[in-house]
């Protein structure tokens, strides 16, 4: 079993020029099952923060914030630690980015 950190869902939603394919072929091994992952909660509330940050970079089209957590919380991954009203509440926030040379 894997652990499925933010990094591996970010380069797929943005598909990074290195790493986007391999990370979208993750995410289809553990749609299609043949990858059994686990993650965090708090992954999503980074996923979350990262896509709002991501968004203020693009001038267009914006990611979908909603529809990508939709497709992440969908895939069939063992959350360790996850709580519905915590998640919704976490997402209420927005969090204010320090300087990060990885977005400028």
């Amino acid at each position: 079993m894997m652990y499925l950190d933010t990094d591996i869902i970010v380069y797929a939603i943005e598909n990074h020029p290195d790493y986007g394919v391999r990370c979208k072929e993750i995410l289809q091994k553990i749609q299609d099952k043949k990858l059994k992952a686990c993650s965090s909660f708090l992954v999503l509330i980074e996923l979350i923060n990262v896509l709002v940050k991501l968004n203020k970079l693009l001038e267009s089209p914006e990611l979908d914030i909603r529809k990508n957590i939709e497709a992440v919380t969908s895939l069939p991954i063992i959350w360790l630690d996850i709580s519905v009203p915590v998640l919704e509440r976490a997402s209420e926030y927005e969090y204010v980015f320090p300087e990060l040379t990885m977005f400028t």
